[in-house]
C-alpha cells in the first residue's frame, strides 16, 4: 500500500510537469542545443537503458552492470546515430569494489574527463535489501557508489579542468536526484536506518537516496571551491527528470530525449557558465528550481559527508580526503 500511495503521489507530480511544460511553456532547451562535444570525454552510469540511454546518445563511457544490455543499448544507439563514439566499462555502483575497479581502469586510460553524469539509480523495491557491504541498497548504490565514484576521479577532473580553463571550457558533474527528495524520513536523512530494517518504507528510503544526490552536490561544489581557488570553471548541479519511462519501474507520458533534456542542459549548456549555476537544482525542462529545506540544510550536507567518509572507510576503502 505504501509503494501504491508513493508511486501515485509521483505520478501525479511528473504529470503536472508534464502538463505545464508541453501546454503552458515552451521549451528552453533541446537537442539542437548540445553544442559540439568532439573531443571531450563523458561517464554515464547506468546507460544501457531510459535517461541514461538517451543521454548517452549524445555522447559517452557507457558504466553499466551488464556488458550483453549495454552493447544491445550501443547497437540501437549506432543505428539511430552511427557516428556516436561510445564505449562499455563495467560498474556495479553498489558494489564498491566494483567502484574502485572503474577508477581504477579509467585513470590508467590516461583519458580525460569532461562530463560525469551520476545517472544509475535504484527505486523502491518493496523489501528491505542490504547491499554487499551491508548497507540499504538505495542508499549504498544511489549515493554511496555515485560519492565514491566521484571522489575517486576527481583527480583526472581536476586535471580536465586546467587545461580546459586555457581554452575558456568547463567540467560538470550532473547527480540525478528526484522530487521525491521532498518524500523522506521526518529527520531528512536517518542514519539509523541504513543497516535496520525495521521501520522501512521503500519510498522514504528512496526520498532519503535522492535527497542525498542533492545535498552531495552542493557539498561538494563548496569543497571544490575551496579546494581549488585557481579554478572556477567545475560545475556541479543536480537534476530532477520529470517522469520518464526506464527500467525503474516507473512509467509516464514523457518519454525518451525528451526526458534527458534537463540532465543534458546540465552537462553542456553554456548558460550554465554563463548563469553561474553552481551546487544549484533543477526541474524540467532545463529551469532552476528550489529544493526542499533538507536539501539546503548545510549541517545535514556536512553530516552526510562524514558519515559516507566513516561507512566507506570501515569497510576497507580509501576515500580521498577532500
Amino acid at each position: 500500500m505504501d509503494s501504491e500511495i508513493g508511486l501515485a503521489v509521483l505520478a501525479a507530480i511528473a504529470t503536472s510537469f508534464l502538463i505545464y511544460r508541453l501546454l503552458l511553456a515552451p521549451l528552453p532547451f533541446s537537442v539542437r542545443d548540445i553544442p559540439d562535444l568532439t573531443g571531450k570525454t563523458a561517464i554515464i552510469t547506468g546507460a544501457n537503458s531510459g535517461l541514461g540511454f538517451e543521454a548517452a546518445k549524445a555522447m559517452a563511457i557507457m558504466a553499466c552492470r551488464s556488458e550483453e544490455r549495454a552493447l544491445q543499448a550501443i547497437k540501437e544507439i549506432k543505428e539511430t546515430v552511427p557516428d556516436a563514439d561510445l564505449a562499455f566499462m563495467k560498474l556495479e555502483l553498489a558494489d564498491w569494489d566494483s567502484v574502485k575497479a572503474f577508477a581504477g581502469e579509467f585513470l590508467a586510460s590516461k583519458k580525460p574527463l569532461h562530463i560525469l553524469m551520476n545517472n544509475a539509480g535504484i527505486m523502491a523495491p518493496p523489501k528491505f535489501q542490504k547491499s554487499k557491504h551491508g548497507i540499504e541498497l538505495q542508499m549504498s548504490g544511489n549515493h554511496l557508489g555515485h560519492f565514491y565514484l566521484t571522489l575517486l576521479l576527481m583527480p583526472i577532473l581536476e586535471k580536465t579542468a586546467v587545461a580546459a580553463a586555457k581554452t575558456g571550457d568547463s567540467i560538470r558533474i550532473v547527480n540525478l536526484a528526484s522530487i521525491g527528495h521532498r518524500i523522506t524520513y521526518w529527520r531528512g536523512i536517518d542514519f539509523s536506518k541504513m543497516t535496520d530494517q525495521r521501520g522501512y518504507q521503500p519510498w522514504l528510503a528512496y526520498g532519503q537516496s535522492k535527497l542525498s544526490n542533492i545535498l552531495f552536490s552542493k557539498q561538494l561544489q563548496h569543497r571544490i571551491d575551496k579546494r581549488y581557488p585557481h579554478l572556477s570553471n567545475i560545475y556541479v548541479n543536480a537534476v530532477h527528470p520529470g517522469g520518464v519511462s526506464t527500467n525503474l519501474g516507473f512509467q509516464s507520458a514523457n518519454v525518451g530525449s525528451l526526458g534527458a533534456l534537463t540532465q543534458l542542459y546540465c552537462a553542456t549548456s553554456k548558460e550554465i557558465v554563463w548563469s553561474g549555476y553552481k551546487g544549484c537544482y533543477f526541474v524540467p525542462t532545463a529551469r532552476l528550481a528550489t529544493p526542499s529545506s533538507w536539501a539546503c540544510d548545510e549541517k545535514l550536507g556536512g553530516e552526510l559527508w562524514d558519515w559516507s567518509v566513516d561507512v566507506l572507510t570501515k569497510e576497507g576503502f580509501s576515500v580521498p580526503s577532500f
